[in-house]
């Protein structure tokens, strides 16, 4: 792993959801997101191992945050 490496995080946590360790996958996004918070891949990333962990509200809002920060990123 590269610790101040934002896409290295996010590719860490494609893999831990991938495995189906959610809360794994889960801070490998929001460490990713802590060095680069402009990153609507990750936090849809994030939304997706939140719903499978059953935090529905919390998956709702990175959602609405990856649309902010990319308009067209669910087209």
């Amino acid at each position: 792993r590269e610790p101040n490496n934002a896409n290295a995080w996010c590719f860490w946590g494609i893999a831990m959801h991938d495995l189906r360790r959610y809360d794994e996958a889960i801070s490998a996004y929001e460490n990713a997101i802590k060095l680069q918070p402009i990153f609507p891949i990750a936090f849809n990333n994030l939304g997706n191992s939140l719903r499978f962990v059953g935090r529905v509200s919390e998956a709702d809002k990175c959602f609405e945050t990856a649309l902010a920060q990319a308009p067209g990123y669910f087209n």
